[in-house]
């Protein structure tokens, strides 16, 4: 619980906070609504379908975003009360560095919950949504509604399938088969509009269209009533396929995808990257709050408020780069991906802790 000067002080970073998340938010939407709008008539893409595509990618960028508002909100959220010397009495009150960044981290706290339950429930369904939105409005053929076409290719086989997301099932699929071994040809399709997944990566497909002889001079039609299709694919395998970035997935996902992947013996290194830097998510709000109070207290009576943001600015920007960096470099050295989210942690909370101490 809060006092009555930690609420005042909590009250103005909130305040900050949300006039600086609405600053972003407006140029966010500015400046990915206007290349939208250059493709409204383009097909059946419409303004509406530009403002969806627009709201459904808010979420997602909100969630990238706040770490680095966090940092701003706690420069000028501070910075006020430092310009006015309502800082300097909060200290001599007997309020210490330590405290008043407590103050702050319980403020955010909350906001952190929300924030990171948005994108684990919310966000990857808004991004299904903008993918089937472009799918319909890009491909004429697509006739499923909420479904997304997906293309692969497993042993001998060329599939192509309709999928869709939300229940997790596939509407329609066909299936090139080739005969590898021997001359490479075309050896069956396979069609089906009836798919069920049974177990152990089985799919039961009925009312199915079979069409062989393709090395003959005649072709042979059939209609099976069902027919038992083994491959490796799983609901969760595709539902993962259908996202166009794995980073939109949520954890819980992403984790049994890794499951899977480890159990098929295929790599998960990116998987695995991108499920630690969603683990290690709140650490990075914590280093931004430790940067935002180490700009203020080296010297808050005086100093330019503006110098101050730029420089938390340009620091924020530093972080998301060396994020987007190291990891993926380190990657590709074989480390692993948990020590490429974790040096750039340490290396900007050493630097934190070294600004707020220096004058000491």
């Amino acid at each position: 619980m809060f006092n009555l000067l930690e609420k005042y002080i909590a009250k103005n970073i909130i305040i900050m906070f949300f006039f600086i998340l609405l600053t972003f938010t407006g140029l966010f939407c500015l400046f990915t609504l206007l290349p939208k709008l250059s493709d409204v008539g383009r097909g059946s893409f419409g303004y509406t379908d530009a403002f969806l595509t627009v709201l459904y990618q808010l979420p997602t960028f909100i969630y990238e975003m706040f770490p680095y508002i966090v940092l701003l909100s706690c420069i000028l959220g501070l910075g006020l009360l430092a310009s006015s010397s309502e800082l300097t009495i909060i200290r001599v009150a007997g309020y210490s560095k330590l405290r008043i960044a407590i103050i702050v981290i319980k403020t955010f706290i909350p906001l952190i919950i929300l924030i990171m339950a948005i994108n684990e429930f919310i966000a990857p369904n808004l991004q299904q949504k903008e993918d089937i939105l472009k799918a319909k409005k890009s491909r004429s053929e697509i006739v499923y509604v909420n479904s997304l076409p997906i293309w692969s290719k497993f042993g001998d086989e060329y599939i192509y399938m309709m999928f869709d997301p939300s229940t997790k099932k596939i509407k329609s699929i066909k299936i090139w088969k080739f005969n590898n071994h021997k001359t490479n040809k075309l050896e069956s399709i396979t069609q089906s509009n009836d798919i069920t997944y049974e177990s152990d990566r089985s799919w039961l497909l009925k009312n199915v269209k079979i069409i062989k002889g393709f090395d003959s001079s005649k072709l042979v039609k059939e209609q099976v009533d069902s027919f038992s299709w083994k491959s490796s694919f799983t609901p969760l395998v595709l539902t993962v396929a259908s996202f166009s970035k794995h980073d939109g997935l949520s954890m819980r996902d992403l984790y049994k995808y890794i499951l899977y992947l480890e159990s098929t013996n295929q790599s998960s290194l990116n998987e695995r990257l991108t499920f630690d830097k969603k683990l290690f998510y709140p650490a990075n709000v914590f280093i931004m709050i430790l940067l935002g109070m180490a700009f203020l207290f080296g010297s808050f009576r005086s100093g330019n408020l503006g110098v101050k943001l730029l420089m938390g600015f340009s620091l924020g920007a530093c972080f998301y780069l060396a994020n987007q960096i190291i990891a993926p470099l380190l990657l590709q050295y074989g480390v692993l991906p948990i020590f490429g989210v974790l040096i750039p942690i340490s290396l900007f909370t050493m630097f934190g802790v070294y600004l707020m101490l220096r004058k000491h």
